[in-house]
């Protein structure tokens, strides 16, 4: 195997090893997770209370992903 196969194989696996640490660090700094948490404990998760419309943690994580709310 010449040296460049060698080592493009070596590149794409390491690089795909680091795929989650990277994203897991980049989530970490967009997103404020305590927020995101208490306003999900404020939930009320039985069926019969579910609203048809999501909640504001969905809102606030539409937001930092970019993507609008349809609400």
């Amino acid at each position: 195997m010449s040296i460049c196969v060698s080592c493009n194989l070596q590149t794409v696996t390491v690089t795909a090893e680091l795929r989650r640490p990277v994203y897991m660090c980049v989530a970490a700094s967009a997103i404020d997770f305590r927020v995101i948490l208490s306003l999900m404990a404020k939930v009320n998760w039985e069926v019969k209370d579910v609203m048809s419309q999501h909640s504001q943690y969905v809102d606030i994580l539409l937001r930092v992903c970019g993507w609008r709310s349809q609400v």
